[in-house]
């Protein structure tokens, strides 16, 4: 948020809620990511350091488990 707040000619984007979700990344960890920009999320990556073939981005948590669970089936489903 202090980068937000102190940073000029960005678009930054602040996500707020009233309930209880899920914090995918340490306060250390959304720092670096904010810092870097765009990337790659290497607990939630199958890439194995290759170019991805797909790219999936979602909003919302409840999206993100949708998301989540269609990729893992998808990817079982292509792997037949």
């Amino acid at each position: 948020m202090d980068h937000c707040l102190r940073s000029r000619h960005y678009v930054n984007v602040v996500i707020a809620g009233k309930h209880p979700a899920p914090q995918w990344l340490s306060m250390d960890a959304a720092v670096k990511h904010c810092s870097e920009g765009i990337g790659i999320w290497q607990w939630a990556s199958s890439d194995q350091q290759s170019d991805p073939d797909v790219v999936m981005a979602c909003a919302e948590t409840c999206h993100a488990r949708n998301v989540g669970g269609r990729v893992h089936h998808a990817a079982a489903f292509f792997r037949r």
